[in-house]
């Protein structure tokens, strides 16, 4: 787990890009974050450097299936709501 100090807060909640090497553990990574985006837990500048990451990674398109593009969709529009001005990744794109 990684833990992240945000002022006073410690966010312990998410796993480490490192661990996420299957399907499962990338929808249990992105749903963490959307969870943790909906209840401000997350500075949404960490979650746009942590999906940035995951995009560039180089099996990431078999890491994907529709219900994580659908995940990572949502959590694209969080960070728009946020106030970041961005265009969806097509990666997120069912």
């Amino acid at each position: 787990m990684n833990t992240v100090y945000e002022g006073e807060f410690e966010i312990d909640f998410l796993p480490s890009l490192n661990e996420v090497g299957t399907t499962d553990e990338l929808k249990t990574l992105f749903m963490s974050i959307e969870e943790g985006l909906k209840a401000h837990d997350l500075p949404p500048i960490y979650v746009l450097s942590l999906l940035n990451s995951t995009m560039e990674r180089k099996d990431v398109y078999s890491l994907m299936n529709d219900e994580i593009k659908t995940i990572g969709e949502r959590i694209w529009n969080l960070l728009r709501a946020s106030g970041f001005q961005l265009e969806c990744p097509p990666i997120f794109k069912s």
